[in-house]
């Protein structure tokens, strides 16, 4: 149940590419080659966390080449096997789920499908050892805009390999939210006064003397004179009338666009599917 990260779950998916391509070359599709391919260099991205949403939009690829294998069936690690047009995730799951943290357990069953058919029958690796190491991560909010007087939670979480979390402690602007928390889950709460871009970091300490900070989760917030729930700014900027609108047609509230800090003109998000999910690896 640990948090995965962006470095694992490339890892994972390069694995499975090579897997694919050292029995036939090309076999994995151009697709999944080219997502590959396009990994990010920087490393330090690796450390990030992943979430569902992002997790989904790396395996699709691989999934899609399968099922379009003549005579394939798709069978997990726990002997589930797929059919034509299915993937080991809920088509139905709201967009917003999306966005909540994968664990390691989620990533390596996605990537526990064999590849029997391509000669070998793939066991997923273990997650690499250079990804162990301390680290804390907000996995809440998920926002990117909010109001004035808007209640925000703040939740992380964080791990001292060989050592034990002391406790975590939340920051706007390098300004302390709260108290510490010393037990997990390590959760916190922010009612923004005023408008602004704020910067929320997490920092965990442990009982070894050693602390890390979360990389910085950027919040914009803007009035909310009507009381909507629409930052003002945001609103005629795009010309919403209502937080239930959904003038661009793709499934998402105004109310969701803005605190996701979308546009509400540009189809940001499919109706239904996982086509167009942005994933940033």
């Amino acid at each position: 149940y640990a948090p995965a990260n962006l470095g694992q779950a490339k890892h994972l998916a390069k694995a499975a590419y090579l897997e694919m391509e050292s029995q036939e070359t090309g076999s994995a599709g151009s697709e999944v080659a080219s997502m590959v391919a396009n990994f990010s260099t920087n490393p330090g991205i690796n450390y990030a966390p992943l979430n569902l949403g992002q997790l989904k939009a790396l395996a699709k690829p691989f999934y899609d080449v399968m099922h379009a294998a003549d005579g394939f069936i798709i069978v997990l690690s726990d002997g589930t096997s797929l059919s034509s047009g299915e993937y080991p995730w809920d088509p139905a799951t709201p967009l917003s789920a999306n966005y909540a943290p994968a664990n390691l357990g989620q990533l390596k069953y996605v990537f526990s499908f064999s590849l029997e058919e391509w000669g070998v029958e793939v066991t997923p690796p273990e997650v690499p050892g250079e990804y162990e190491r301390a680290f804390v991560y907000l996995v809440e909010p998920t926002i990117r805009y909010a109001v004035v007087g808007q209640a925000i939670g703040l939740k992380a979480v964080a791990s001292f390999p060989g050592d034990t979390v002391s406790g975590v402690e939340f920051y706007t602007n390098g300004v302390l939210l709260g108290s510490e928390d010393s037990s997990p889950p390590y959760e916190s709460g922010w009612s923004p006064s005023g408008i602004g871009t704020n910067a929320l970091q997490a920092k965990a300490s442990s009982l070894g003397g050693g602390s890390v900070l979360s990389p910085v989760w950027i919040v914009v917030i803007q009035e909310d004179v009507n009381g909507d729930g629409l930052g003002d700014a945001w609103a005629m900027a795009n010309g919403v009338t209502g937080p239930g609108d959904d003038d661009d047609g793709d499934g998402m509230t105004a109310l969701d666009e803005f605190a996701s800090g979308l546009s509400a003109g540009i189809k940001d998000h499919p109706v239904v599917g996982l086509e167009y999910f942005s994933v940033s690896l």
